[in-house]
């Protein structure tokens, strides 16, 4: 039992560190309008393979494992056992075995200490099977399956923990015609692994992701698509509405203003979002509403204009502006005497 232990260990440590070289890590972050925000979903395509996987939050972390399906033709030739996928997994892993003559085969699940966790004997036909194992608490197994006359092993990896107390490997079938009802023949077999919700990925794919948010602002569906052919670990950011805010809509208000007039009302439409600068004319203040798209503002003796700027965390964009004339009042000495008044523009 010892001997068996530490090949299994050093089987392990083998097929974990090609495992650790073959794996790929594609992180999937967001920004919008310049601010660190919650991914929904993130759609990965393989534009190559014309497969597809979906990421929903809190999970925007994309493990690949290369599939090397166009080394396959090979393995028809005798027993194939597919890597399991997900591989880092969580709890519940799928694995497919393409048997090539009817036998009786036992499939055994080890863990790292060599410990038997699973058995389980199928007589197979010929054609491509599909099982699922459910794992325990244990981070690593060594998958095993063997007949009279092929052997094939596998190492599959757990990201989490299981939640069961024990492990089981769950039978769901083999991929048969739906014409004849008749087991796949290997050719077959292979287009189906090739579209298979697996995600296929060979290095020098060409992939799209897209990146969906909901704006913290307006509430509707935001996105943003990336395409890549990555090659190594790789972090993305989708950096969505990544610019300062358009011009405001015209100033609203009185053109036309005696000096020294208070509560005078300037308006803009407002914008989910965004905050608004007001800037008035030297000697004017503004009584309320600064941050809004609504001031109330006291006017002084001098002409000018009434700015405003609209503001997101990227910046601050190109101002609305609204020049007002001051209107002044002159009084005149009558001849006869009396007193008259004329109001001009100054």
């Amino acid at each position: 039992m010892r001997t068996f232990t530490l090949l299994l260990l050093g089987f392990i440590a083998i097929t974990a560190v090609r495992a650790e070289e073959n794996t790929m890590t594609l992180r999937f972050t967001a920004n919008h309008t310049c601010t660190y925000i919650q991914l929904d979903s993130v759609l990965v395509e393989n534009l190559t393979r014309e497969g597809s996987r979906a990421l929903y939050y809190p999970d925007t972390v994309l493990t690949i494992v290369p599939t090397f399906i166009d080394q396959l033709d090979e393995a028809y030739d005798g027993l194939y056992v597919s890597q399991n996928y997900p591989n880092p997994f969580s709890a519940v892993t799928d694995i497919d075995i393409y048997v090539p003559d009817p036998d009786l085969f036992r499939i055994n699940v080890h863990d790292m200490s060599g410990r038997l966790l699973v058995v389980h004997d199928a007589k197979l036909e010929q054609g491509m099977h599909h099982f699922t194992f459910h794992a325990c608490n244990q981070q690593s197994y060594l998958l095993t399956v063997n007949s009279g006359k092929y052997s094939q092993r596998r190492i599959m990896i757990q990201s989490g923990r299981g939640g069961r107390s024990t492990s089981r490997i769950e039978y769901n079938g083999m991929s048969r015609s739906g014409r004849t009802g008749q087991a796949e023949s290997a050719p077959t077999i292979k287009a189906t692994l090739k579209s298979s919700p697996g995600f296929d990925y060979e290095p020098g794919d060409e992939l799209r992701f897209t990146g969906y948010v909901t704006s913290p602002f307006s509430y509707e569906i935001d996105y943003g698509v990336i395409t890549d052919t990555p090659e190594t670990d790789t972090d993305y950011l989708f950096d969505l509405a990544d610019s300062a805010p358009d011009r405001p809509s015209d100033i609203s208000g009185p053109e036309t203003v005696m000096k020294y007039s208070g509560n005078l009302g300037y308006e803009i439409e407002s914008s989910p979002g965004l905050t608004y600068n007001w800037s008035v004319p030297e000697g004017w203040s503004i009584a309320a509403g600064q941050g809004t798209n609504a001031v109330t503002v006291d006017s002084g003796a001098e002409s000018g204009n009434i700015e405003v700027r609209a503001v997101n965390n990227c910046g601050e964009g190109p101002p609305s502006i609204l020049h007002v004339t001051i209107l002044h009042t002159l009084t005149l000495q009558a001849s006869p005497p009396g007193t008259g008044t004329v109001t001009g523009a100054g």
